[in-house]
């Protein structure tokens, strides 16, 4: 994906998540692996998580297994520019992967929950797990 493409994906659901009305939003890890990685999102006290965000091949990650956000900021954004050039030399991540950065209203502002990855997409209508 473009940088253009991610940041189109990324704002289309930071706008479901304040078109829901949600105050918060909590994350939870489902899969991780090197081809893919895989969140579900929950802005309702409910079981069943109402948005999922899915991620293409996975260079690096750096995620809580389980994090809330509140909506009072972007709870998540592509790095970019000079600051993803250093995660890059940091991480010794290959070409082609970008950076995206989920906040966790527990931990403070400077911590990073990251994954690098070569894509990002979401959805609204998630079906329950087997």
């Amino acid at each position: 994906m473009t940088e253009a493409e991610i940041l189109n994906s990324i704002t289309s659901f930071l706008n479901a998540l304040t078109n829901a009305n949600a105050l918060w939003v909590d994350f939870d890890v489902v899969q991780i692996c090197p081809c893919s990685a895989q969140l579900s999102a929950n802005t309702q006290l409910s079981q069943q998580p109402n948005f999922q965000v899915r991620f293409g091949p996975v260079f690096f990650a750096s995620l809580r297994m389980s994090w809330t956000s509140d909506l009072t900021f972007p709870v998540c954004e592509l790095v970019t520019g000079e600051e993803a050039r250093q995660l890059n030399l940091l991480y010794e991540v290959t070409e082609g992967f970008h950076w995206f950065r989920f906040h966790d209203e527990n931990l403070p502002r400077h911590s990073q929950l990251l994954i690098a990855s070569e894509s990002f997409d979401w959805n609204s209508s998630v079906t329950p797990a087997i």
